[in-house]
């Protein structure tokens, strides 16, 4: 068995058959595809019933408790037994050649553990995703992930299954990033190469369920992005032996991924009141990695702050934010040399 497609469902009877139909007319003929409907209240269970019975290839298990989105997919990851795996939500649509052009990179990179491709994004939103690569020593694949890889172009590849062994599956972190806290585990095993070419449609709409990854009652939530970023560092300072001055290369990037706008899972950029509110994130952030406080717990407000401490701490924020940019520039450049 060459690879498994791994199709986590949760009530997708609206979107679930046209995702079958694109895994079932592969041009690679050596597949078998998982599917597991966590307890769903439409019809998915019947429809993907239906649509198995037509291919042997296909195999549906019915979960009788509620495991949730990263619970299912890290059930669909203990099942597989194949050399390589790919993960496919129950609402996006791949092209014919899709694992066959993926499945050719990763045998032309042997220090690849993952390939995966550009996409397109459909739905609420149209938009060509390009994700960047990880590649190169290990040192080097950690920064460029910090400071470059905020989208999930390349959770949705084919990667090799033997890092299953390693332990990488998905974990909670309040369920924010969780796709992003396992690409990160990933770059620890090797590298991450694209298919420059769109052989994946993504689908973009209201009731996705990473799109309510960083959300707590449908409002983005800082702390939630605080708690992913804090998840990587930790991978991230966990991986090598690693000089001090490396650390604290680790720990800026880590840094500057908290500071990113984010642009996830088709929210747009997600809005901040104002600059305190950002600065107030910051601060809870670097409280996190130093372990003084602990995840998921609640943001100062800055409504509570004194109006001279708010008026200085957004300006103050426009020059910290500069700094920040040319040091990551300066940095960046001379690890790399």
């Amino acid at each position: 068995m060459t690879v498994t497609v791994c199709v986590p469902v949760w009530n997708g009877e609206a979107f679930v058959d046209e995702t079958l139909e694109s895994v079932r007319t592969q041009t690679l003929g050596d597949i078998t595809v998982l599917i597991s409907v966590d307890k769903s209240d439409d019809r998915s269970l019947d429809i993907c019933r239906a649509f198995a019975a037509k291919d042997p290839r296909f195999r549906v298990f019915a979960q009788s408790a509620r495991l949730g989105w990263i619970g299912n997919v890290n059930w669909l990851l203990r099942q597989v037994n194949s050399e390589f795996a790919n993960l496919l939500p129950h609402d996006d649509v791949i092209t014919p050649v899709y694992l066959e052009r993926l499945i050719a990179k990763l045998d032309s990179h042997p220090k690849a553990v993952l390939a995966y491709c550009d996409m397109l994004a459909f739905g609420n939103r149209d938009a060509v995703l390009v994700g960047p690569e990880a590649t190169g020593d290990l040192f080097a694949r950690i920064l460029d992930f910090l400071y470059e890889n905020a989208a999930a172009e390349a959770w949705r590849g084919v990667f090799r299954s033997e890092v299953l062994k390693k332990g990488c599956y998905h974990e909670e972190a309040n369920g924010a990033a969780a796709d992003q806290v396992w690409l990160l585990r990933l770059v620890v095993q090797g590298h991450l190469v694209r298919v420059p070419e769109i052989l994946y449609r993504k689908r973009q709409h209201d009731h996705s369920i990473v799109a309510k990854a960083l959300t707590k009652n449908g409002v983005p939530t800082d702390s939630h992005w605080a708690d992913h970023c804090v998840s990587c560092h930790r991978i991230a300072l966990a991986a090598g032996q690693w000089t001090h001055t490396q650390k604290q290369a680790i720990a800026t990037a880590s840094l500057i991924r908290a500071l990113r706008p984010r642009d996830y899972a088709g929210l747009g950029a997600t809005p901040v009141e104002s600059m305190t509110s950002l600065l107030t994130s910051i601060a809870d952030y670097a409280q996190r990695l130093s372990g003084l406080a602990p995840p998921g717990s609640d943001l100062m407000r800055p409504t509570d702050f004194p109006d001279k401490l708010r008026t200085y701490l957004e300006h103050s924020l426009w020059r910290l934010l500069a700094r920040q940019a040319v040091r990551k520039f300066l940095l960046h450049r001379r690890l790399r040399e």
